[in-house]
């Protein structure tokens, strides 16, 4: 009797491990190219907001779209895309969010089966960006909204501001001189080249007139 039950809890696993393995080989590879974009976007009035992007989605599949700030999951299909391509909107840009999607199969080969799993987060705002200082160097990294980098001191900010102010601000003559000296051997070596075959050739025209 004990072995009968051991074979019947054999064949109820092996029939599980048989339907958690996908051989849709196909669906796999379309799977495997599902991918997600975050992307700081700019509005027409100047609000800063996120555009979490995932393309590549098939007819067979269905997303599962949570986030760490709400906690909330949302399913989608195929027919909630743009052939393909999903887009959604985050305005909260005070915090850094990070997005999972899991990627399940629809396929009545592989149902419900989860294919693939995705992670990307946003960029927090940059509230250097707001300062006044910024004006006129918003093309500064840390003056730039989204900033992807270790955050700094304010005054490690303001040196950082500070030294690239004085690099822009350089005049374009002392651009040229700094040029000057750092290519004039590539200048003066052609200019001598041209002069010498120049008053060569002159000299050449002159002995010849007086011949």
């Amino acid at each position: 009797m004990r072995k009968i039950i051991v074979f019947i809890l054999f064949l109820f696993i092996f029939n599980i491990n048989i339907k958690a393995a996908c051989n849709n080989k196909e669906l796999l590879d379309n799977a495997d190219k599902v991918n997600i974009t975050v992307l700081p976007q700019t509005s027409e009035e100047k609000d800063y907001y996120f555009l979490i992007r995932v393309e590549n989605i098939k007819e067979n599949m269905a997303l599962v779209i949570s986030d760490n700030d709400t906690n909330e999951s949302k399913t989608y299909r195929y027919s909630d895309t743009n052939e393909g391509t999903l887009e959604l909107i985050n305005n909260y840009i005070f915090a850094k969010v990070t997005y999972t999607v899991k990627v399940y199969s629809v396929d009545s080969s592989c149902q419900n089966m989860l294919l693939k799993t995705l992670k990307s987060s946003t960029i927090k705002f940059n509230d250097y960006s707001k300062y006044d200082a910024c004006d006129g160097y918003e093309e500064f990294e840390l003056c730039k909204p989204f900033y992807d980098g270790k955050h700094v001191s304010k005054e490690v900010f303001n040196n950082a501001l500070e030294e690239y102010k004085k690099e822009k601000e350089t005049t374009f003559f002392e651009k040229v001189i700094k040029i000057i000296k750092e290519y004039y051997l590539y200048v003066l070596f052609p200019i001598a080249i041209i002069s010498a075959c120049y008053y060569t050739y002159i000299g050449v025209i002159k002995w010849r007139k007086r011949k």
